[in-house]
């Protein structure tokens, strides 16, 4: 039988703190999810946003800050999936998100 863990947007951002994807990776595997599923925006992207761009509210924001931080928080998961879970199958993110 099929076990899904389905994440909404998990909009990581470097303004937020990482320990979250530790936390959904240990409750994948506590519940031995077979799935995982993350259907919306797994990355929030902000120094690409141009919503407030030009503002004081946008300065400081990097690609390279964005990336390391989604990385990161990517990394976080799977340690945690591959130390409690080594059997699960592969995090299903559809394409765009």
């Amino acid at each position: 039988m099929a076990t899904h863990l389905v994440m909404g947007d998990p909009h990581c951002t470097p303004k937020a703190n990482n320990d979250r994807f530790l936390w959904a990776g240990r409750m994948a595997a506590d519940i031995k999810a077979t799935h995982v599923i993350c259907m919306g925006d797994f990355c929030s992207m902000d120094s690409l946003s141009t919503y407030d761009r030009g503002k004081k509210s946008f300065e400081g924001r990097r690609y390279q800050k964005d990336m390391e931080h989604s990385h990161h928080a990517l990394s976080l998961f799977n340690i945690l999936l591959a130390t409690f879970s080594p059997d699960i199958a592969e995090p299903i993110i559809p394409e765009g998100k």
